[in-house]
């Protein structure tokens, strides 16, 4: 039972560590594309 739980414990850790990393690459994303917009839409 307490294997069990460790295991689950484990997995929620990782699931919420891989939801961060997806998240965060995300938000770099939608950065990179609204500070190119707004370089981009001044010089065009």
């Amino acid at each position: 039972m307490l294997d069990k739980f460790k295991g689950l414990k484990g997995s929620s850790k990782a699931l919420v560590i891989v939801c961060a990393v997806m998240g965060v690459a995300a938000i770099g994303l939608l950065i990179a594309v609204v500070a190119t917009g707004g370089f981009s839409n001044p010089l065009g």
